[in-house]
């Protein structure tokens, strides 16, 4: 079985050329099906992904060991792994999903420190007004309470 490991480290070397790109997550399975996945601070291609699987395939042996490999983007929609995938999705509206049950819906608007910081609608009673009005509010969620963040797409 190729070592998780060894793909994670072959792959920080050939990154470290890459400004935008950065490794998200890598999967291996005992029969050596790899599935790595990448993300950019830009945007993904698919030439950067063949690119990267050409080389990755490059720098191991399937005379020693056969293997099945894939690249692709982490993809919209699918949990953070890393910080970098935060830091992208500053400005941006997401879901966050807290270790109490709730589930919160807003910008992001900072990470960093332990902290993220979510620009979120409240609606509350306002002096003077009948209907409840809806306020923008900061919360801030120390990042130990986080399950899971995911972008969410708005049409």
């Amino acid at each position: 079985m190729i070592a998780k490991e060894k793909i994670e480290e072959l792959l920080s070397s050939y990154l470290t050329d890459k400004q935008d790109v950065f490794l998200v997550e890598v999967k291996t399975t005992p029969d050596n099906r790899i599935k790595v996945f990448l993300d950019s601070l830009t945007s993904l291609s698919i030439e950067e992904c063949m690119n990267t699987s050409r080389w990755l395939e490059s720098q191991l042996d399937r005379e020693v060991e056969d293997f099945e490999l894939q690249v692709s983007s982490a993809g919209i929609g699918n949990p953070f792994k890393v910080e970098k995938q935060y830091q992208k999705a500053i400005g941006k509206q997401v879901e966050v999903a807290v270790k109490d049950g709730r589930k919160l819906h807003g910008k992001l608007t900072a990470y960093g420190d332990n902290t993220l910081t979510l620009e979120v609608a409240k609606k509350v009673v306002v002096k003077g007004k009948k209907k409840k009005q809806e306020v923008q509010e900061l919360e801030e969620i120390p990042t130990s309470e986080i399950n899971t963040t995911k972008e969410v797409i708005t049409f």
